[in-house]
């Protein structure tokens, strides 16, 4: 089965985990050269908008999203105020939710206490 351009790009990717910013560069080149002498790389252009979608799409699910009860900052996090929280705070990050606001532990406790039948 042939190799299409977006999982060439998303080998680039994981290739480039934990790799640091002043050598990414060394190892994109490598990684370039041995896929066109390879003959995978087929589509320059469609590589490279895979590449950078992957790249939006996985830094969007990766960066710390807070929603909170009242408003404050947390650097390196994205955050939102909302009151109908009461209390506390809702942290998202990769496609994981902790949820310790009020609201959240009110729900919870309806669910316990009433649940659906």
């Amino acid at each position: 089965m042939a190799t299409t351009q977006r999982q060439l790009a998303e080998a680039l990717y994981e290739m480039l985990i934990g790799v640091p910013e002043e050598k990414q560069s060394e190892v994109i080149t490598s990684y370039i050269s041995e896929v066109r002498a390879r003959g995978l790389l087929t589509d320059g252009e469609r590589f490279m908008a895979a590449f950078e979608d992957i790249l939006r799409n996985r830094e969007d699910r990766e960066r710390l999203h807070v929603t909170l009860a009242h408003g404050m900052t947390i650097p390196g996090a994205d955050t939102e105020v909302d009151a109908a929280l009461m209390g506390g705070a809702v942290a998202e990050r990769k496609g994981r939710r902790a949820d310790a606001s009020v609201l959240g532990r009110l729900q919870m406790l309806q669910r316990r206490l009433m649940p659906k039948t």
